[in-house]
């Protein structure tokens, strides 16, 4: 879909990890384009200062190796746009790692 100058995106969108980097980069497009962006970082400093930059971002910290954190963020995303269009999974989780199968907090579940 491309987006020509002038055109404003109905979207309400959800970005992980978006305080720097790709993710930063990311919202600033989606703001730019007219979406309601809410942004997501384990990195509270850098959200506050996202939040200056880039007028109109709603933030919360959110560490998302804690499901309880995730479940949290996504309430608040969809209460604070009143919806959720789009969403971007752009954080990641460091550490060890080992087949889904194989690690013994995994536990599947159906969609």
């Amino acid at each position: 879909m491309e987006i020509r100058k002038g055109d404003s995106m109905n979207q309400r969108v959800l970005v992980t990890a978006g305080a720097s980097g790709i993710g930063r980069e990311i919202t600033s497009a989606f703001v730019a384009n007219g979406a309601k962006v809410f942004v997501s970082d384990i990195n509270a400093e850098g959200l506050d200062a996202l939040s200056k930059e880039i007028k109109g971002v709603m933030t919360k910290v959110c560490d998302n190796s804690k499901r309880s954190d995730v479940e949290a963020l996504i309430l608040a995303a969809v209460h604070a746009l009143g919806g959720l269009d789009v969403l971007v999974n752009n954080a990641g989780i460091s550490g060890p790692t080992a087949p889904w199968n194989r690690r013994s907090h995994w536990k599947p579940r159906a969609a």
